[in-house]
């Protein structure tokens, strides 16, 4: 008697790996977004980028950190659709070539005073407080763009609609493992593209882990082809209630040619992108 009941506890014990790892295995969820019409959620998207570039034979480089703090509020659209307007409450830009430092920030004022930075300042101050918007359906799919005062400043529009806050989602039920495919709609006058692969990489009750693997290939303007390829890599945590994006940590790899007063020369990006809620 006491050999069977050995015999069984070590069988459990054997089987019990094989049981968590089919049950796990076997657990799948529906992402979709479901917001809360009127909820707000509060970011701070990091941009920490070096760009190297060659002109008159000399090799170059700007270090430049972005941080902004956004405001994403969530409303109902025609169709079932949600539109989401993006409030840009405040920014602060760093900047570092030939062994300068120019530092502007929208909440203190003394850095708005140094000549290398008041026309920056006059142009970046205009966007503080404005709004635009984005109509994106359950899965994400990105149906209209209305970017109000942010349509003239491709750099900021380039780093808020690039996929790094909201991602899209299949419309089918996903477990550990799975991928699928997306295009992200560029604005109309962007001249670059984003094809995104979305890989799940862990399931918990709270939270999703997405890899995320991006493309950026070059759009072509006025009938000319925009010289730019690169990559952005890395994970994003999604909320499966309301397939919010909690945060973000992507690398951005990217080579591109420049045209500045009719002479081009090649140049090259690279560093993070990071997005993190706002704790009040």
């Amino acid at each position: 008697m006491k050999s069977f009941k050995k015999l069984a506890f070590v069988a459990a014990l054997i089987m019990l790996p094989i049981f968590l790892t089919t049950t796990f295995a076997q657990k799948k969820v529906m992402l979709k977004y479901n917001l809360k019409e009127g909820s707000t959620y509060k970011n701070l998207t990091k941009v920490d980028q070096e760009i190297g570039f060659e002109a008159n034979g000399q090799t170059m480089s700007l270090n430049q950190v972005i941080l902004m703090k956004t405001s994403i509020t969530a409303e109902d659209a025609e169709n079932s659709n949600i539109r989401l307007n993006t409030k840009l409450d405040a920014m602060r830009m760093e900047q570092s070539i030939f062994g300068m430092d120019i530092i502007y920030d929208s909440e203190i004022d003394s850095t708005k005073k140094d000549p290398m930075v008041q026309k920056v300042a006059e142009s970046l101050d205009k966007l503080i407080g404005s709004t635009y918007g984005v109509i994106i359906d359950e899965q994400g799919n990105i149906i209209e763009y209305d970017m109000g005062d942010f349509g003239s400043n491709s750099d900021i529009t380039n780093n808020l609609t690039s996929g790094n806050s909201y991602a899209n989602f299949p419309d089918k039920k996903v477990a550990v493992g799975d991928s699928w495919e997306a295009d992200i709609t560029p604005l109309k006058d962007s001249d670059m593209s984003y094809h995104t692969k979305y890989t799940v990489v862990k399931i918990k009750k709270k939270e999703v882990t997405l890899a995320v693997e991006t493309k950026i290939s070059g759009n072509k303007l006025n009938n000319m082809d925009s010289k730019i390829e690169g990559s952005i890599t890395g994970e994003m945590l999604v909320d499966p209630k309301t397939g919010w994006t909690i945060s973000s940590d992507m690398d951005m790899e990217m080579t591109m040619e420049l045209d500045q007063q009719g002479t081009k020369f090649p140049a090259t990006i690279s560093g993070t992108v990071t997005v993190e809620p706002i704790k009040e």
